[in-house]
């Protein structure tokens, strides 16, 4: 929707003082459109030391299609300051389509050996994970800037299998 509104802004005072057109922007009021987000969350699925659970929710007023959920883990913040959008992650998954107001969660494994650095090289061990939802930027959407959620995890060796 932004971009919408920022084509329409850019072009409406131009347009507009030299009469090039005369109409109202009234059916702004009425667009519908889906506003994906993604968060991690914790819910007890899984050992809670080796997964972690992603939870998409639309808190626009259009159903969204199902689309990609991308996810990505790091034992440093820094990695993931910078993600693009379709930028691939460690691990992805096809969303199913949520009506306004729905929500799905996911459960991913961290990646073993990345769990063992972090126990090996750590004296308090952290992972930090991501999500981007609509990787591909494919749903026109109210906000597109609320699409990419970080969160960090710290590991307690002794709950590790």
């Amino acid at each position: 929707m932004l971009g919408i509104l920022t084509a329409l802004t850019f072009l409406t005072p131009n347009a507009h003082a030299f009469g090039l057109y005369d109409f109202d922007l009234d059916w702004l009021d009425h667009l519908q459109l889906p506003d994906l987000v993604c968060y991690p969350v914790w819910t007890g699925v899984g050992d809670p030391e080796e997964s972690f659970t992603i939870r998409i929710e639309n808190v626009g007023d259009a159903t969204a299609p199902g689309i990609w959920l991308d996810v990505y883990v790091s034992d440093m913040r820094s990695d993931l300051d910078d993600i693009a959008v379709g930028q691939p992650g460690f691990d992805y998954v096809r969303t199913k389509s949520l009506a306004p107001g729905a929500s799905v969660e996911y459960t991913f494994w961290y990646p073993r050996d990345l769990l063992d650095h972090v126990v090996e090289t750590q004296e308090y061990p952290f992972l930090y994970s991501a999500c981007q939802i609509d990787s591909f930027g494919q749903v026109v959407e109210w906000d597109e800037s609320n699409n990419i959620e970080d969160a960090y995890d710290q590991i307690y060796p002794d709950l590790l299998r």
